[in-house]
């Protein structure tokens, strides 16, 4: 999610897309799973590369929310928002506008209490279309 979201060209090691896995030289890398592909990650990699589309003209600002327990960060001129629970506990926040999941397309309402558990991390457009 960092790496598509932040400035800069995305880039991810060959296979990461597709769930494979590193191992010890000379196993670091296998051939490419052709045909047993994890889906759901594949799936996950698209939905960020259709992000960075849609937003490619848009990070070159980047603003970090200072948050005690989460990392949080907008972009698109304020509009998306990233937040991403790398610690150890659970965390709870609020938002200041009604937003949208970009990859649940669930919508939290303004002001309303959202939990992210270790290791969530939500992509939150403020500026959605219905």
């Amino acid at each position: 999610l960092i790496a598509f979201t932040l400035p800069g060209i995305p880039s991810i090691y060959y296979g990461d897309e597709a769930g494979l896995m590193g191992f010890e030289d000379p196993l670091n890398r296998a051939p490419y799973p052709y045909g047993r592909e994890n889906t759901e990650l594949l799936s996950h990699y698209g939905i960020l590369g259709k992000f960075r589309t849609e937003y490619k003209n848009f990070f070159d600002t980047v603003v970090f929310v200072n948050h005690p327990c989460l990392l949080v960060y907008k972009i698109a001129c304020g509009n998306v928002e990233v937040v991403i629970n790398c610690g150890e506990q659970d965390a709870e926040f609020t938002m200041d506008m009604t937003s949208k999941d970009y990859f649940s397309k669930k919508i939290f309402e303004k002001h309303q209490k959202i939990l992210l558990k270790s290791g969530e991390y939500l992509l939150l457009q403020t500026n959605y279309e219905i």
